[in-house]
């Protein structure tokens, strides 16, 4: 389980699924001690009761008073480096989902501000003259070219208008 390193991934992943898979075959495909393990869910359920095990037993011996903390095994050394990599993945994995969260809630805080700062500018755009739609201030000679053009679409419009209004009188005389 230490080559493997299990708890590299998420607990349920497909790819954590997999590596308790080839477990399970490493551990069928040896000849002493010969396994017979059908699924690897037997892996699985056997390594949580290894961990269990064993760290009740150091809980009790902690909590004992009298009683002088024995060397521990091949085993159990095994045990305990598996369980701590376990328990540090599991804080890593915390500690990302809570910069996750911190980091959507700032993209959300800006958002909001910017939000706020754009209906800001749309407003004064529309108080000032010099402000376009995007909050850009515009330049004088830019001012000046947009305010001829709109006066001569005014003039083209007027002309039209009245030009429309003789053709209706000459029209209207023949008849």
């Amino acid at each position: 389980m230490i080559s493997r390193e299990i708890f590299s991934f998420k607990k349920g992943s497909p790819d954590r699924g997999k590596t308790w898979e080839s477990i399970q075959e490493f551990l069928n495909q040896m000849e002493n001690p010969k396994f017979h393990i059908k699924e690897k869910r037997g892996v699985r359920d056997r390594w949580n009761v290894l961990q269990g095990k064993f760290l009740k037993r150091m809980r009790e011996e902690e909590a004992a008073s009298g009683i002088e903390c024995e060397e521990l095994s091949e085993k159990d050394t095994l045990i305990e480096e598996l369980s701590e990599r376990e328990r540090s993945f599991q804080v890593k994995e915390k500690n990302t989902a809570k910069d996750k969260e911190a980091a959507e809630s700032v993209r959300r805080k800006a958002m909001e501000r910017m939000k706020d700062s754009k209906r800001k500018t749309s407003q004064d755009s529309d108080l000032d003259p010099g402000l376009a739609a995007g909050g850009k201030k515009i330049t004088k000679n830019c001012y000046r070219g947009r305010r001829f053009l709109e006066g001569k679409g005014e003039v083209r419009a007027n002309s039209k208008t009245t030009r429309n209004g003789i053709e209706k009188e000459g029209a209207g005389r023949e008849c």
